[in-house]
C-alpha cells in the first residue's frame, strides 16, 4: 500500500522531541534498566517516551500511566510528580483514595493479557513488559518507527480512494476482533494507529476492557475528539458502539484530507457515486449521538465493508457456491479424520470466530508454527495434541493452564509433532494451551483453548 520511503518521509517530518513540565526528564532510569532519551508523545492519560534498554542495547518504547486532570471515580484522585524523586503522588491522599488509584494501576497493567486474546497476526503493538516503578506503572513495547495516522494528518498528506478503503478495512477488521470477544478498545485515535507497508497496528495500551468491566469514571482515558456522547453523559452506556463512534470520526478525518482544502464534503466528492454512498452513510451511521441509533459494532460495520466489495463484482452463481461449500467441507471432514478419529463425536466442536461449527474447519495457515484446532473439546484425555511446524523451528515446551491460573509446563524437545496428555490426568476444566517454539534465538508461541469434558 505504501512505499517504505513514503512512510520514513512522513515520519521524518512529523518527528519532534516533545517537551512537557510533568514529563520524565532525559536520563531517568527505570526499574534499573530503561533510560529515558526523550518524550514522544502526550497522551490523555499517559506519557509516551523513547527509552533503551540498558541489559538488550535496544531501543524500546515506553508508556508512563499519568492522567495529568483529575480522574472520575468515586472521589476525585489529582496525580502529581514530585520532581526530586520523580515518583507520582497523590494529592490530598486518603487510604481510600489510595486503594482506588491502585485499581487503576492494576487496569492499566491487564491491558497486556487483553491484547494477547486478539493478536492473531500482528494487529496490536506487542507489549514486552510491565512494571512498577516510582509509584505508577510503565508498559514496555518494541521500539515503533512506523508513522502513525496522525503523522499523515500532520503533514497535509493527501489520501486517495484506494487508501480510503484500505484503512477502513484494517481498522474495522482489527477492532471487530475485540467485539466478537466482548472487549471495547476504548481509545480509537489517529495516535494510536500505525501505518506499515501493507497493515496498520493498533496501539490500545492501557484502556481496553471487558464489557462486564466498563465503568464510567474510565471516560478521562479517551481522546476528547473522538469521545462519544456517551462518555460525557452522566447515565452513558459505554460498549462496542463507543468504538463505532471513534472509527467514524477516524473515516470522517481521512476524507477531510483527501481534498486539499482539508474540507470533508470536498473531500467526499471525491469518491465516485457508489462508493461516496458506501462511506457517506458508514461515517453517518457511525457518529449518532443516540448510541441505539448508532452501528452496534465494527462486526457490522465489516458486513457494510463486504457488501460494498460483493456490489462492485461478478456475482458467482449460486450452483458453484453450493458445489463449492460442499467440497470444502468434505475437505474439512477429512482433515478432522487424519487429526485424530476418535474426535469424530456428534457433540465435538471447534470454534471459528465465535460461532460453534460441528465437525468445522481445521486452520490451515502460512505460519511457521500453529495448532491444527484453534478450539478443541476432549471427553477423552487420551487423544494427542497437534500442531505444524516448519523445518527451522524447534518446538521448546507446553504451557497448559488451568482456569485457576495453575500452570503445567510439558518438555516438548523429544515431541516435536505432538505430546499425548492422558499420563497428566487433566480434570474437566477449560484451559489454555501454549506452545512454545524456537527460530533462531527467539522464543515466541501459537495459543489454543482446549476444554476437557467428561
Amino acid at each position: 500500500m505504501f512505499t517504505l520511503q513514503c512512510l520514513e518521509d512522513i515520519k521524518t517530518k512529523s518527528s519532534q522531541q516533545l517537551k512537557h513540565s510533568d514529563s520524565l526528564p532525559p536520563t531517568a532510569l527505570l526499574n534499573s534498566r530503561y533510560e529515558i532519551l526523550f518524550l514522544e508523545e502526550v497522551c490523555e492519560g499517559s506519557f509516551l517516551y523513547k527509552a533503551i534498554d540498558l541489559k538488550q542495547d535496544v531501543f524500546v518504547t515506553i508508556k508512563e500511566f499519568f492522567p495529568r486532570d483529575a480522574i472520575g471515580y468515586e472521589e476525585q484522585l489529582y496525580l502529581v510528580r514530585d520532581y526530586e524523586t520523580l515518583s507520582l503522588r497523590l494529592m490530598d491522599e486518603t487510604p481510600l483514595k489510595q486503594k482506588q488509584y491502585e485499581k487503576l494501576l492494576e487496569s492499566f497493567v491487564e491491558e497486556a493479557s487483553y491484547l494477547e486474546k486478539v493478536s492473531h497476526g500482528n494487529p496490536i503493538v506487542k507489549i514486552q513488559e510491565s512494571f512498577y516503578d516510582k509509584n505508577t506503572a510503565y508498559l514496555v513495547f518494541n521500539y515503533n518507527k512506523w508513522p502513525t495516522l496522525q503523522n499523515f494528518i500532520d503533514t497535509k498528506y493527501q489520501f486517495n480512494t484506494h487508501e480510503l478503503k484500505w484503512f477502513t478495512r484494517e481498522l474495522v477488521d482489527i477492532i471487530s476482533r475485540f467485539h466478537k470477544r466482548e472487549i471495547v478498545h476504548r481509545n480509537i485515535n489517529p495516535k494510536n494507529i500505525y501505518v506499515k507497508q501493507d497493515e496498520i497496528l493498533i496501539d490500545s495500551i492501557g484502556t481496553c476492557d471487558y464489557l462486564k468491566d466498563i465503568k464510567i469514571f474510565d471516560a478521562d482515558s479517551y481522546e476528547c475528539r473522538y469521545y462519544a456522547p456517551e462518555i460525557i453523559m452522566h447515565n452513558g452506556v459505554i460498549g462496542t458502539w463507543t468504538d463505532v463512534y471513534a472509527i467514524g470520526k477516524v473515516i470522517i478525518d481521512i476524507i477531510t484530507c483527501m481534498h486539499e482544502s482539508g474540507d470533508y464534503f470536498e473531500g467526499l466528492n471525491m469518491l465516485s457515486g457508489d462508493v461516496k454512498d458506501v462511506y457517506q452513510k458508514l461515517a453517518y451511521n457511525a457518529i449518532q449521538f443516540d448510541h441505539n441509533s448508532r452501528t452496534k459494532s465494527a462486526v457490522e460495520m465489516k458486513k457494510v465493508l463486504s457488501f460494498e466489495d460483493d456490489s462492485s463484482y461478478f456475482r458467482t452463481p449460486k450452483a458453484v457456491i453450493a458445489m463449492i461449500a460442499m467440497i470444502s467441507f468434505l475437505s474439512c471432514l477429512v482433515l478432522v479424520w487424519q487429526y485424530n478419529n476418535d474426535t469424530m463425536m456428534a457433540d465435538n466442536y471447534i470454534l471459528i470466530e465465535e460461532e460453534q461449527v460441528p465437525l468445522g474447519q481445521v486452520i490451515i495457515e502460512d505460519k511457521p508454527c500453529y495448532f491444527l484446532l484453534d478450539h478443541l473439546v476432549m471427553t477423552d484425555t487420551s487423544l494427542d495434541i497437534r500442531w505444524l511446524k516448519k523445518e527451522h523451528v524447534l518446538i521448546s515446551h507446553l504451557e497448559i493452564i488451568n482456569s485457576n491460573k495453575e500452570i503445567l509446563t510439558i518438555d516438548l524437545l523429544e515431541h516435536q509433532i505432538s505430546v499425548n496428555i492422558s499420563s497428566f490426568d487433566l480434570p474437566e476444566d477449560e484451559y489454555l494451551v501454549k506452545l512454545y517454539y524456537k527460530i533462531s534465538d527467539e522464543l515466541l508461541y501459537e495459543v489454543m483453548h482446549l476444554e476437557i469434558k467428561e
